[in-house]
């Protein structure tokens, strides 16, 4: 399964778009997932799940946003939309 999260970059200090909050994240957490430009979508990613979501990511987000991570994941419709796909 994999989850399409589009970013609200106001409120990611210092990231100026999908590709540099990729590159962030595997950088410092060690988290790999796709940016949104390398499906035609900019400033989204493709997250994908095999397991629970890793507290690494959590940890990451914590560091990078001005409000919660929680705001991002389940916040409103202006902060971030998510698609849910399942691929199995």
């Amino acid at each position: 399964m994999f989850v399409m999260v589009k970013l609200n970059l106001p409120l990611l200090e210092g990231i100026k778009d999908d590709l540099e909050f990729c590159r962030m994240l595997a950088e410092e957490e060690s988290v790999i997932v796709l940016p949104g430009f390398a499906v035609g979508l900019k400033n989204w990613l493709r997250i994908t799940f095999t397991v629970e979501p890793s507290s690494r990511i959590k940890a990451f987000l914590d560091s990078m946003l001005c409000s919660s991570w929680m705001q991002l994941l389940v916040g409103s419709a202006d902060s971030m939309s998510m698609n849910f796909v399942s691929t199995s």
